[in-house]
């Protein structure tokens, strides 16, 4: 077996640790897919086979190993044929190996700087000697185009990524071992290593940093050893409420130990019976004098989403007052931290409020449509329709423009002509009580009547109504018709003056002349001469006419 020369391992001594860098190229035995890329290294035929680009300008020594040919770059590519793509089983992928000197025996924390362009080429294996412990499997990280150093196993402490020392290595003893490393998926790209081991007797964290350093800080590094760390997350969806009112408890749990299961765990409860009545009882939880308990099983180191949800109800009896909830997670595991696993919750109780009586307004108006002037009655109706007696009720009536109210019925006062106020001291449970009130309408249109009422032991919100009465105006009386006028009598005809007669055909249109002449004067002296004188000339010709005629 050839092993590195000291020259090739970095050791280095420190009081918080003790670590060993190496450079990733600097293998002494590696699979020819891991190929060794510097700023010279010709691009990959296919181009295709190397999609992303060369980086060893940032790498630590300009040269850093990548596993080609690059076959499968998104979770949407499915290559087919050889060569493969993905190892999820621990030791199958190609392997690298570095066979050096260990200062000593311990745990080594794997710390890994990679370079990742994408989702599918950021996962390696880690092992010691050819074996393959679960502390080795899955590196993973999640960011992405820069070189990055990460200890984290995928999905350790409930995430996805992982946390950071959930990778490490245990060297059974000092001097020659080999490191392993065996991919995962391809296209993965290794710059350079570091294996930490603590000595700060878990008092510091020590991680890789930069190129090449590492920082220091105060904390201490979770392993597993069987000590678990439950959280208890819980809220109330309100803090005040009333006797006879329910309050909801919200609660989230989990292990957020980043290695150990918690074992039977259970969800507890206290809570006095005397005040408090669950509605209802969660599905497999039980309830036992005053205390509820809900058995979850074994608790798995999940991510927060993943945590286990109850949802609990609660009704406050007759007790008031500030009551304190503490419920809590316990499990078969020793606890790290218990002061997650309880919250305190308060909720204060005041007295019921009193029962309101709900009423109901009705109001009609007969006859509905009547002549300005005329009066109509307006029947108002209050309906108690809850099984309690109300107390003190009062209705109040309102005329608007338009509409005058008569007398006041017995019960009411008017506050004015348009203001009426009736009151009642008690209506009993889903009983009635009514006022009828004369109305007269002054003026044309629509007009209501709007009723509100209300009692002392009622909503704030009174009950209303209103009746619509619609005033004409009276029609205009028939005028009288106009007496026919009397026709005045004709003019009686004045006598004509008796003229020379001639033939009988002549005389006969003269005379007709002559009265038509005398008619068309209308009896007027000067014209009857003139018609005369005219009538006298036409007969001389006419006689003369008739003379040659003969």
């Amino acid at each position: 077996m050839v092993s590195l020369s000291a020259a090739e391992v970095d050791v280095r001594q420190h009081q918080d640790y003790v670590a060993i860098v190496i450079e990733a190229e600097a293998a002494d035995n590696r699979d020819e897919r891991w190929v060794e890329t510097g700023p010279s290294t010709p691009t990959w035929d296919p181009p295709s086979e190397d999609p992303d680009d060369n980086h060893s300008d940032t790498a630590s020594g300009n040269v850093y190993l990548e596993l080609l040919p690059d076959r499968r770059v998104t979770h949407d590519d499915h290559p087919e044929g050889a060569p493969a793509f993905y190892w999820n089983e621990p030791g199958s992928g190609p392997d690298i190996e570095w066979t050096f000197d260990f200062p000593e025996a311990g745990r080594y924390y794997v710390h890994a700087r990679a370079f990742s362009t994408g989702k599918e080429d950021n996962g390696i294996h880690f092992g010691i000697d050819g074996t393959m412990p679960d502390s080795g499997k899955r590196w993973q990280d999640c960011h992405k185009e820069r070189w990055v150093w990460s200890s984290n196993q995928r999905g350790s402490g409930g995430d996805h990524c992982g946390v950071p020392m959930t990778i490490w290595i245990d060297v059974p003893s000092a001097g020659e071992h080999t490191l392993n490393a065996w991919a995962r998926e391809d296209g993965f790209e290794l710059d350079k290593l570091m294996l930490i081991k603590d000595k700060s007797n878990n008092t510091r964290i020590c991680d890789a940093d930069g190129e090449d350093d590492i920082v220091c800080r105060d904390g201490s590094i979770d392993t597993p050893d069987g000590i678990a760390d439950l959280e208890l997350l819980a809220s109330l969806d309100r803090t005040l409420l009333r006797v006879g009112e329910s309050v909801s408890m919200n609660l989230s749990m989990r292990n957020i130990d980043i290695f150990d299961t918690a074992m039977d765990a259970e969800f507890v409860l206290p809570f006095d019976t005397a005040r408090w009545q669950i509605m209802p009882l969660p599905e497999g939880c039980e309830q036992a004098n005053d205390e509820i308990r809900c058995p979850l099983g074994d608790l798995d180191v999940v991510a927060p989403e993943a945590a286990d949800k109850l949802d609990m109800s609660f009704v406050a009896l007759d007790v008031v007052g500030t009551d304190v909830w503490m419920p809590r997670l316990e499990s078969s595991n020793q606890d790290i931290d218990p002061a997650n696993n309880t919250v305190e919750l308060s909720v204060t109780v005041e007295e019921a409020l009193p029962v309101a009586v709900e009423l109901q307004v009705s109001a009609t108006a007969s006859p509905a449509e009547v002549l300005v002037g005329e009066s109509a009655q307006v029947q108002v109706t209050v309906d108690n329709r809850t099984d309690l007696d109300a107390e003190e009720v009062s209705l109040e009536l309102s005329a608007s423009k338009g509409l005058t109210f008569g007398e006041a019925p017995t019960g009411c006062v008017a506050e004015s002509d348009q203001v009426l106020l009736c009151r009642q001291p008690l209506l009993v449970a889903l009983g009635s009580t009514g006022w009828t009130v004369d109305v007269a309408v002054q003026s044309h249109g629509p007009q209501a009547v709007s009723a509100t009422a209300s009692a002392a032991n009622a909503g704030e919100a009174g009950a209303a109504g209103s009746a619509t009465i619609k005033g004409d105006v009276p029609p205009e009386p028939e005028p009288e018709p106009e007496p026919e006028p009397v026709p005045e009598p004709e003019p009686e005809p004045q006598p004509v003056p008796e003229t020379e007669s001639g033939s009988g055909t002549e005389s006969g249109s003269e005379s007709e002349t002559g009265s038509e002449s005398a008619s068309a004067a209308g009896g007027g002296a000067a014209a009857g001469l003139v018609l005369v004188a005219g009538v006298a000339l036409l007969g001389g010709r006419c006689r003369r006419r008739g003379t040659v005629r003969v």
